[in-house]
């Protein structure tokens, strides 16, 4: 192999694997652990339960940020916001690209809060942690 060729390969083989960018630039590609992502979504029903709703708003990605009122969405989650907030994280498991956590949520109706079954997706974006999907379960 010539010095050119072994260049070029140092250069597209990470490309074609899709390793991108960072591969090239040699940073280390992570994913986001479970314990970070139990900790996130900890962090974000702790700033709802507190108050901190910019604080709680700055732990979603930006789609799921974009779907609870973009730069309302402090305001969004405190018209939102049950009282009192019931939340238990049930479980984590490596999904895709990030981390699923299933928890239970109260939601209110009429005169009692009804508990339902969430999938909270946490995964990179801009190589920070962020909340980027939920889905109800049941």
């Amino acid at each position: 192999m010539t010095r050119r060729s072994t260049l070029a390969a140092l250069i597209l083989v990470p490309l074609l694997l899709g390793l991108g960018s960072d591969a090239l630039a040699g940073r280390h590609l992570r994913s986001v652990g479970t314990g970070e992502a139990r900790a996130l979504v900890t962090r974000y029903f702790t700033a709802l339960e507190t108050g901190r709703f910019r604080a709680a708003c700055s732990l979603l990605g930006h789609e799921l940020r974009s779907q609870s009122g973009g730069p309302s969405c402090p305001a969004f989650l405190r018209l939102g916001m049950p009282d009192p907030l019931v939340w238990e994280l049930l479980g984590a498991r490596p999904s895709g690209d990030g981390v699923a956590i299933r928890l239970r949520l109260g939601q209110n109706e009429l005169d009692h809060v009804r508990i339902r079954t969430w999938l909270a997706i946490v995964g990179l974006e801009k190589g920070a942690p962020r909340i980027v999907e939920t889905r109800l379960l049941r």
